[in-house]
């Protein structure tokens, strides 16, 4: 690595290299840029690849972190976060799981060795000529490789949806983003964005470019004053030369804090320079021989310049060591090193481990990482030592951290209570953020419990609130949120454009989880409007980046929806393996408040279409005995109808019968149009296997009804898929054409409605039309079985009706 006039040069490979390494079954030639496992032939990213052969090469001492960022990237301006993320990925190629230390070792506070065995290996290059003749390295097929590759990531089970979705709102795991555009739903005109340090001293120093880049925020709006959350311009600063634009684009700020630290000897000088977007600047600095201090007295100048009242500091937060001890965490957390952060904070002296800001900020690193019982413990008794007066704020934002929790631990009603003290404390204070979190976190409470119209309002406060300070990732949080309500509500049309738009500021911010929790809705979207392609294809893109992820429910998430995906798409024995290991690892869970039962009732439905009817009745009785929440109802729906129709399947009628009942009575006071729905069907289909004809035919009929009515393509087809084989069967063709003409539209990308297509045109003996369908249903059956009974032709040409549909509607 060299340098030209001051400008670090890119680490240049060699072009010819006879050597290449191995270590454990990998082998790298650097100069035909392989990498390799048994054999194998990978794929990592250009980048990837200079990581790990740069670390290799000089295995023999610790590389630091700006000299690494220079030999991948050939510039500075990098942050350390992106290099996180990239070492990651490498060490996941190698094998790993992204945190393990086998081969590349993280050195806290300075930069990373390469640790693992390596034998070098003389080579000799090929000729053109003989390469042509060696046979090209065989790839697996891309779905095991896929399914194979997240099966490590399956613990499984699922928080219910709404509280998966919206407990992402203070999770706020990102990587730097790559596009950027402005923001709609900002307005942030008040507001002003602290940008990442520009530090002026050696590589020991790398935590202030973000410690203390957020210590300067958090005195900012100790005063009152708006301030884009420190998360957000960690998420869209990729270079400072573009940091201003790139924040004020996406965030809607017309202020933006330039900060520069320098060390001299024992002095350090911090400088922070705020500038409109008309050009004019304000410059302050300060001088202390902290750097936490001078950054400190720097942001108290500004104030004083802006006519703002200086805050007065905690008596813990005037200790010097505490100050920078916090500054260091916080930029663990911001690099995602949430396990760094805790061993910095648990390294405080004990003179220091009482600091109520230390307790507060090793809980939340606690509960980001899913140690939600040691979060709980360790807030539950901060909570008790923080006066309701003396600290309104500080207890606001404990109150808010364990109303996080208790959402997660599904106790809507607990939390509901946290926050409702939170936004009582917070009514007089100036604190966007929180006052955002504690409606956020409201909203999805009500949600929990059923109300959605006080859910929808709590998420406009919050929305009002985020925009004063331009938190762009809460904003897009908040529509996601907005968009699951629509889905309750049965609007699943009107929900899709806005996962679209949360979807897409998600990936522009880098919100990785986020982004992952807005694509699990949108496969849940496209397959309630019959659009199981559309689903497999957000599946399928997304699914290779799900290691990524550090939240576990949030991978579970996704994964249901891409178990119900495959299964929608004919894949039925990558279903039945994802589905199996979501199962497990939920009978596994140690923690009950990780337990989602949703996705029992899924995988009972699914055991049940596989014919594994026993398995079906077991799991969705155990889905109907815990999914007792408001918001559970459309899964313990689903679980009950599954538990009648495996019972009948088993030939345990009376059983059916009790079920049935049961299910009836709760349904009718559920007040959800998919549990009433399911709940008719199981009555109409007990009533044809009891023999009583004209009732089965009635509550089909109102199943139909109250199906059209919603327009949810999925809830028609459903009802379809249980009254028009009956009507076939009981050869009332007119009324069959009616209803199998209603989802024929559907046919051609839902296998459900075209067999009902096939089933219709053989039954009516039309023999052309029934080819044509037959055709369709086995373009979309995937690894399903055409019933036999359709796949014989027709005897004769049938009864003559008119206005039938056309298969290739």
């Amino acid at each position: 690595m060299g340098q030209k006039n001051g400008i670090v040069e890119r680490y240049p490979l060699k072009a010819m290299q006879h050597t290449a390494y191995s270590f454990s079954d990998f082998r790298i030639d650097l100069a035909r840029r392989e990498l390799d496992r048994a054999g194998e032939l990978l794929a990592p990213s250009v980048k990837v690849f200079d990581c790990i052969a740069y670390l290799i090469e000089h295995r023999d001492r610790a590389v630091g972190r700006d000299e690494l960022i220079a030999a991948v990237w050939g510039r500075a301006e990098v942050t350390y976060a992106m290099l996180g993320q990239l070492v990651i990925k490498a060490r996941r190629i190698l094998g790993g799981s992204g945190d393990d230390q086998d081969m590349i070792r993280t050195l806290p506070r300075f930069g990373y060795r390469w640790v693992g065995d390596v034998a070098e290996d003389t080579i000799v290059i090929e000729s053109e000529a003989a390469r042509t003749m060696r046979p090209p390295v065989s790839s697996p097929r891309p779905r095991f490789r896929n399914f194979e590759r997240f099966r490590r990531v399956l613990p499984v089970l699922l928080v219910p949806m709404v509280a998966a979705v919206i407990a992402l709102a203070v999770q706020h795991v990102r990587s730097p983003s790559t596009v950027r555009i402005p923001d709609p739903l900002v307005q942030a005109s008040e507001a002003m964005a602290v940008l990442p340090i520009e530090v002026q001293a050696d590589g020991s120093w790398s935590w202030v470019r973000l410690g203390v880049m957020d210590l300067i925020a958090e005195r900012l709006r100790g005063a009152g004053q708006p301030v884009v959350p420190s998360e957000n311009v960690v998420a869209l600063v990729r270079d400072l030369a573009h940091a201003a634009e790139a924040v004020r684009d996406a965030t809607g700020v017309r202020q933006v804090v330039v900060v520069n630290a320098t060390l001299v000897e024992t002095e350090w000088t911090v400088r922070l320079t705020l500038t409109s977007m008309q050009g004019t600047e304000r410059t302050v600095e300060a001088h202390a021989d902290e750097v936490t201090i001078a950054a400190q007295n720097a942001a108290d100048k500004l104030l004083a310049t802006l006519g703002r009242p200086v805050p007065q500091s905690p008596d813990e937060l005037s200790s010097r060591p505490l100050a920078e001890l916090l500054a260091r965490a916080r930029s663990a957390l911001f690099n995602n090193e949430l396990e760094a952060a805790q061993r910095i904070l648990e390294s405080a002296p004990t003179e220091l481990q009482r600091s109520p800001e230390l307790r507060r900020r090793l809980a939340q690193a606690e509960y980001r990482s899913g140690r939600l019982g040691a979060a709980n413990e360790r807030l539950e008794v901060l909570l008790d030592e923080i006066g309701t007066e003396s600290h309104p704020r500080r207890r606001a934002g404990v109150l808010n951290d364990l109303g996080v929790i208790a959402l997660y631990s599904d106790r809507p009603d607990l939390a509901k209570r946290r926050f409702n003290e939170s936004l009582t404390l917070l009514a007089n204070e100036s604190d966007p953020v929180e006052l955002g979190r504690a409606h956020t976190g409201r909203g999805i409470a009500y949600a929990l419990g059923g109300d959605y119209d006080h859910a929808g309002a709590e998420f406009a406060r919050a929305r009002v609130a985020y925009g004063i300070v331009g938190d762009a990732v809460a904003l897009a949080t908040i529509e996601m949120n907005e968009a699951v309500l629509e889905i309750r509500y049965d609007r699943y049309a009107a929900a899709q454009p806005m996962l679209e738009r949360a979807a897409t500021r998600f990936e522009q911010l880098g919100s990785r989880h986020e982004l992952f929790g807005a694509n699990a809705l949108k496969m849940r979207v496209e397959l309630a409007l019959l659009a199981p392609a559309r689903a497999y294809a957000i599946g399928v893109h997304w699914l290779p980046h799900l290691g990524e992820l550090q939240s576990p429910r949030v991978k579970r998430s996704f994964l249901l929806e891409w178990a119900r995906t495959l299964a929608a798409s004919g894949r039925m024995a990558e279903a039945r393996m994802t589905f199996d290991a979501l199962t497990q690892g939920s009978e596994s869970d140690e923690d009950p408040s990780n337990f989602s039962f949703e996705v029992w009732s899924e995988h009972a439905l699914f055991d049940f279409t596989e014919g594994r009817v026993d398995s079906a009745s077991a799991m969705s009785k155990r889905a109907i005995e815990r999914l007792t929440l408001p918001d559970d109802v459309p899964a313990r729906a689903l679980a009950w109808l599954t538990v009648v129709r495996a019972l009948t399947g088993l030939g345990r009628d009376a059983e059916a019968a009790s079920e049935t009942q049961r299910f009836s009575e709760w349904a009718r006071t559920s007040g959800v149009t998919i549990a009433r729905l399911h709940a008719t069907l199981a009555e109409a289909e007990r009533a044809d296997r009891e023999g009583r004809r004209e009732m089965a035919r009635q509550s089909e009929e109102t199943a139909l009804r109250e199906a059209l009515q919603t327009g949810v393509p999925a809830y028609i087809a459903e009802v379809a898929d249980s009254y028009a084989p009956r009507l076939l069967a009981w050869r009332e063709l007119d009324r069959a054409v009616t209803v199998i003409g209603s989802v024929s539209r559907y046919a051609a990308n839902d296998y459900r409605c075209a067999l009902l297509v096939a089933r219709l045109y053989h039954a009516l003996g039309r023999h052309g039309d029934w080819q044509t369908a037959l055709q369709q249903a086995r373009a979309l059956a995937g690894e399903r079985a055409i019933p036999a009974e359709i796949v014989s032709p027709p005897t004769d040409n049938g009864p003559r009706i008119a206005g039938i549909v056309s298969p290739t509607h």
